[in-house]
């Protein structure tokens, strides 16, 4: 049965990852929409019943909010640097961001391009603020000895 679970799973996320490749040129990319849109391509009848209908939505969401976010933002604990999700002139930016513009708390991933000076500005302290929390991490962990324990190379 787990094997049979994780292909399914695999189906929604390839399912969701389909609908983000084909809206990479729109403006913003919100995970409800692309939730939405996957359930289009996977029940193209709309012919489950609506509680499983509304369950995979939810699922495909919760899939569209992890592909979204590992891709886009770079605050996140599993965002993955890549170039495939890279500014063609200038490496070290992202080809989108994310911002508060979505709804039921969802972020939109919003073309670098798109970005208002405020969302812009809030990505910018966002990061920041990460970096220093681990810069302090770092320092309090290197800086930590423990009791009765003698220091060695």
């Amino acid at each position: 049965m787990g094997n049979k679970r994780h292909s399914l799973t695999e189906q929604l996320y390839a399912a969701c990852r389909i609908v983000v490749e084909s809206h990479s040129g729109d403006i913003a990319i919100a995970p409800s929409l692309v939730a939405q849109l996957a359930m289009k391509n996977l029940d193209k009848l709309n012919s489950a019943p609506a509680v499983v209908s509304w369950g995979c939505t939810l699922q495909c969401r919760h899939a569209a909010r992890e592909i979204l976010r590992k891709q886009f933002d770079p605050t996140a604990d599993d965002f993955q640097e890549g170039d495939a999700h890279g500014h063609p002139i200038f490496p070290n930016l992202q080809l989108r961001y994310p911002t508060k513009r979505g709804v039921r708390g969802d972020p939109e991933y919003v073309l670098l391009e798109q970005l208002t000076d405020g969302e812009r500005a809030l990505n910018v302290s966002q990061m920041r603020s990460r970096g220093q929390r681990l810069l302090d991490h770092a320092a309090a962990l290197e800086a930590w000895q423990p009791v009765g324990i003698a220091k060695n190379g």
